[in-house]
C-alpha cells in the first residue's frame, strides 16, 4: 500500500519542483495527497491539490490523512521547527 504524503514548501514554485522530482512517487511507495506552502501556491504548480498555507498544517494533516510530510529545502528555520512540531503532535513522519 502507498503511504499518503504531503509536500511542504515555502513557495508553489519550489513545491512544483519537488513534485516533478517525485513524478514517479509510487516508485518510492508514496501517494502525494496534497501541497502546503508558506505563500499562496503559484497557479501553474501541477501534481497535487494545494491544501492551504503552512499555518494550517494540523488541519491539512487531519483532512488529507497524510502519514508523511516531504519537506522542501526552501523553508526557513522557524518554519521548519514549527512544521516538525506540528508533525510530532500529529504523529506524522517529516
Amino acid at each position: 500500500a502507498l503511504v499518503p504524503a504531503l509536500v511542504a514548501a515555502r513557495t508553489g514554485a519550489r513545491a512544483a519542483e519537488l513534485l516533478a522530482r517525485l513524478a514517479d512517487h509510487r516508485r518510492f511507495g508514496l501517494q502525494v495527497v496534497g501541497v502546503t506552502t508558506s505563500e499562496d501556491l503559484d497557479p501553474g504548480a501541477p501534481g497535487a491539490p494545494w491544501l492551504g498555507t503552512l499555518d494550517g498544517l494540523p488541519r491539512h494533516l487531519a483532512s488529507s490523512g497524510a502519514r508523511e510530510v516531504l519537506v522542501a529545502d526552501d523553508l526557513g528555520r522557524l518554519e521548519l521547527l514549527e512544521l516538525l512540531e506540528a508533525c510530532e503532535r500529529a504523529g506524522v513522519e517529516a
